[in-house]
């Protein structure tokens, strides 16, 4: 589950409530950064529309879903 923040002010008490909820039922919760592309909805082009940091956090999240899903897949040296 990835929770989007919508405005720049970040309610962390909804966001503690929902990661709570999702939880429960067995969902890994993210959470995305505000950032006004994906605010206002529609198709995104995430190479040019979002910002630094919210790209960045949507790698991450996508590479913790790979390794769910593929976590004996061969990784380079770091």
């Amino acid at each position: 589950m990835i929770l989007n923040h919508t405005d720049s002010i970040t309610d962390k008490d909804a966001l503690a409530y929902l990661t709570e909820r999702f939880t429960k039922v067995g969902a890994i919760v993210e959470a995305m950064p505000f950032d006004p592309h994906l605010a206002k909805g529609g198709i995104i082009d995430t190479v040019h529309e979002l910002n630094k940091k919210s790209r960045l956090r949507l790698f991450e999240i996508t590479a913790g879903l790979a390794d769910k899903y593929v976590p004996d897949a061969e990784r380079a040296a770091q």
